[in-house]
């Protein structure tokens, strides 16, 4: 009888835990994300970027960074604690060749271990943590994830550097080039990129003449 109450006692104690750990919300974490483009001569306009189809952050235009190791990009903040995410979604433009790349990048599968572990031995009150999603004008991807040592000042030997994903193409798509062909045209006109494969090369002042109303 004795025996019998324990093992009943103990598969009820086992049921519990696994209750509490079923139950148990997702950790949540603060770091900040980086888009890069580029490398320098190849240009792109992100278009987007989404986090295990939930939520996004915003790029737009930029000129280089991708070459970096780690790619250097535009800054989103995230305004709430997120999920370490599993999957990125993105979508972007490339000026030199007028063409659309899309691609859905899958992160490692441990990789809400691997940002808890990052969290305790690279404290947030001495770090800065940040995803960082590289897109290149030719249509190629790669993703990081980094933890700036803030008392550190140059001895960079302290940061976490981890590759995330590696090189991996995105597949062409369609898209209209037209809302862009502003920007085309003053990279052209600036010697940023050459003139692309059909695009007329329209008769308009440059982007930054037009925005600004002189003429």
């Amino acid at each position: 009888m004795h025996n019998y109450w324990a093992r009943c006692i103990g598969a009820l104690s086992l049921a519990i835990l696994m209750l509490a750990s079923c139950s148990r919300e997702p950790e949540r974490y603060d770091f900040a994300v980086a888009v890069a483009g580029g490398p320098k001569g190849w240009p792109v306009w992100v278009v987007d970027v989404v986090f295990d189809g939930r939520w996004r952050v915003g790029a737009g235009a930029i000129d280089s960074g991708y070459e970096s190791v780690p790619p250097t990009g535009k800054v989103s903040v995230i305004s709430n604690p997120r999920e370490a995410p599993q999957e990125i979604f993105a979508r972007w433009f490339s000026y030199r060749t007028q063409t659309f790349y899309e691609i859905h990048l899958t992160l490692p599968e441990d990789m809400a271990q691997r940002v808890a572990r990052w969290y305790r031995q690279y404290p947030r009150r001495d770090y800065n943590h940040k995803l960082i999603v590289g897109l290149s004008g030719t249509g190629e991807a790669k993703v990081w994830w980094k933890a700036f040592c803030l008392p550190c000042d140059r001895d960079r030997s302290k940061d976490l550097l981890a590759t995330l994903v590696e090189l991996q193409h995105g597949q062409e798509v369609e898209g209209d080039p037209y809302p862009y062909v502003y920007q085309t045209t003053d990279y052209v006109d600036e010697g940023v990129i050459p003139l692309p494969d059909g695009f007329q090369r329209e008769e308009m002042p440059p982007i930054k003449s037009w925005f600004s109303g002189e003429q």
